[in-house]
This record gives structure tokens, sequence and C-alpha cells, in this order.
């Protein structure tokens, strides 16, 4: 059965409904992906931005202050928006020095998409970093296995130019698109779009999570990739148990 349209006048949430704070998994000293993906449709939002969108699209002011853009409207009048956990994830993983966010899309409407993405923005969140590695460390901490002294100076570094650009933007609310660093946004198998992600970033499939809302694209754990299903969109909990089965098949006891 097709997934049903959303509403014409959604319930855009004014404020987010996730804690503002590192989900449990990011905070911990246990590995991490290098690398987590998102799909967009019934994913990270509750439509299919190529049949329910009908651009132009515009965006919509929330009555928050300061003004964030919570939503867009398209020339009929249809509102658009996250899933109400999405902007704290995404907040949150934006706050972690060793974890790279992407976006894997079949979508027929890849401007589109990615104009909406302009237009959403996440509002600041006081997001706790995480400790940068140290010479203490054991592997297990370090996302891709490795505790090297170039590796973890390399980490500090990141971590360093991440608080200083996050103290530049404190209290301001910033474009979606700015929290997705890599994305594969086009028709087509998601194989392709891993293989190009896996170009694009020098990570290998093995250190990569991906959540997606449908079964047929579990075809990327074939070249080693992790894939959380996500049946009712990205929530706090859908967002650990992912995590969760990454570390699993890694050997790692949580």
């Amino acid at each position: 059965m097709p997934k049903p349209k959303p509403p014409s006048t959604p319930s855009i949430p004014q404020t987010p409904s996730f804690p503002p704070s590192l989900p449990p998994s990011l905070a911990s000293p246990l590995p991490l992906p290098t690398l987590i993906v998102f799909d967009l449709d019934y994913t990270l939002w509750p439509f299919w931005v190529d049949t329910h969108a009908s651009p132009p699209l515009k965006p919509l002011l929330s009555s928050t202050t300061p003004p964030y853009t919570h939503a867009a409207r398209d020339k009929h009048g249809e509102e658009f928006s996250f899933y109400p956990h999405v902007p704290a994830i995404l907040a949150a993983l934006d706050a972690h020095p060793r974890v790279r966010v992407g976006v894997a899309s079949r979508t027929g409407a890849p401007e589109v998409a990615r104009d909406l993405l302009r237009m959403l923005q996440i509002p600041w969140f006081d997001v706790p970093v995480p400790a940068p590695l140290d010479g203490s460390t054991t592997d297990d901490a370090s996302s891709s296995g490795s505790t090297s002294k170039k590796a973890r100076e390399k980490e500090k570094a990141r971590e360093k130019a991440l608080n200083k650009e996050r103290g530049a933007g404190r209290g301001k609310a910033r474009k979606a698109i700015e929290f997705l660093g890599h994305m594969e946004i086009y028709p087509g198998s998601k194989k392709k779009h891993f293989t190009r992600l896996r170009e694009t970033t020098g990570v290998e499939f093995g250190e990569m999570l991906f959540f997606d809302d449908e079964k047929r694209n579990r075809e990327v754990e074939e070249l080693g990739v992790t894939m959380w299903w996500v049946p009712d969109g990205l929530d706090g909990g859908e967002f650990e148990r992912g995590v969760g089965e990454w570390r699993r098949r890694r050997g790692v006891v949580c």
C-alpha cells in the first residue's frame, strides 16, 4: 500500500520534542560509525518530495523567537517539515567531532529536495561536545579503530575548529543542508549512492550506518553497509537502535 499524502495543514512543532542533548550512543566511549547516512522521504520528513511538493517552495516562518524556518509551503499551500526528532538528532551529530553525516536519496526531484533542505532550519541547541580521544583511550573508543598520535591530533584539531564555529553561531538557527556534508540525491539504486559516497569520503562501507524506510534498500548491505529500517521515520529511539545494530555487527558488547 502506498504511504498516504500528508495532511494539508500538518502540526508543525514550535519547539523540538527530543531533548537538546547528545543521544546516549553519541556520549558513549563505544565505537561509532564514521559516516551516518540518511534517506530523505519518509525517513527525515513525512512525504515524497517528488510527488507531494509542487514548486516553487517558500519558507514558512514559525512563531518562535527568533523566527526559525521549521517548514516550507508549496504553491498549493501544502506545508512540509521534518519529523519532530530530526532537528535535534542532526544538531547532536553536528556537535560530534568523529561522526560525519550524509544523505542517500533516490528521489526524482533532487533540486526540489535540495531547495527544501536550504529552507528548513535547525534551531540552535546547547549540545555538549564529547571529550576528544586522548592517549588513554582504547581502540574501541575511536569510530575508525585507530588511536595513533596523528589520528588523535587530527580529531582534536577538528573539535577545536567545530567549537570555534559553534561559538560564533551560538543561538542562531542554521540551514539543514549545512548539517549534511555528503549528499547523493538522484534516482537509481542505493548501491550507486553508496559507491559514490565511498569514493568521495574515503570511508569504508563497514564504517557506514544507513537509515531508510524502504526494505528494498537493504541491497546496500551487499556492500558491507549496515542499514537500519525505520518504517515510521527517524526518531531518537530508532537512532539508538540503529547505532546498536552497527555495534552488534562489529562484536561490540553494549
